[in-house]
């Protein structure tokens, strides 16, 4: 289960819990139930968000820095983003006129190669500015 906050995770699980036990003994059955915790919400900083922005406009153009709905993604930098202040980004490297346009973990998944000099320029602008 992944909610953006941890109050609402818990709150899920209990609710499972509820469910989960109320439907086993209606049907007889002794309900045993263990939750695995899994990864917590992806939690930006504001601040280095907006400090990313503006380095993602010097290099791609205010017209290709688009942000991102909240989205309920597993992803292991979210423990990073608990300890320092930080922001995750995508770098686009879709390219729908060479039909690279299949969403991450499809088989039919790949990358405009000629996005990687603009993403490998945003990041080390990111690491000598200190974001």
């Amino acid at each position: 289960m992944r909610s953006f906050s941890k109050d609402v995770r818990e709150i899920l699980r209990e609710r499972v819990r509820e469910l989960f036990d109320g439907t086993a003994r209606a049907y007889g059955c002794v309900p045993d139930l263990d939750f695995e915790p899994g990864f917590p919400a992806v939690v930006n900083d504001p601040r280095s968000t907006a400090r990313a922005r503006e380095i993602a406009v010097e290099v791609v153009g205010e017209g290709n820095v688009v942000e991102h709905l909240p989205m309920a993604a597993s992803e292991d930098f979210a423990y990073f983003l608990r300890e320092v202040p930080g922001t995750f980004i995508f770098l686009g490297a879709g390219n729908e006129k060479r039909g690279i346009c299949a969403p991450h973990h499809s088989a039919e998944f790949d990358i405009d190669e000629s996005a990687l000099p603009r993403g490998t320029e945003l990041l080390v602008r990111l690491a000598i500015r200190g974001l």
